[in-house]
């Protein structure tokens, strides 16, 4: 199994002083890939720079997203588990019952 190149299209750079490159690749199974080679180190760096920047973003948000599911199930816990236990706590289960 190997990839086919089914395009390859030079345009300008963001600065203007040179060029990137998008390919586009299919396989024999039709699954296909794309993906940019920067030709310029300009702004290649620049690239870098704004994904160092992007995946800095990303881990800041996943860890507020974390804080914030911490903080619904303590409020959970402390306003509705009581009252959750005691409805569901006179419910028998098969497993429980030995059949």
């Amino acid at each position: 199994m190997s990839w086919e190149e089914m395009y390859r299209r030079e345009y300008p750079c963001k600065c203007g002083k040179s060029t990137y490159t998008e390919i586009g690749e299919m396989d024999d199974w039709n699954r296909h890939r794309e993906y940019k080679i920067m030709n310029c180190s300009e702004c290649a760096r620049q690239e870098q720079i704004e994904a160092e920047k992007k995946k800095e973003k990303q881990i800041e948000n996943e860890k507020r997203l974390r804080e914030l599911a911490a903080d619904i199930m303590a409020s959970f816990e402390n306003n509705y588990m009581d009252e959750w236990v005691t409805i569901f706590q006179s419910i028998r289960v098969k497993k429980m019952l030995g059949n």
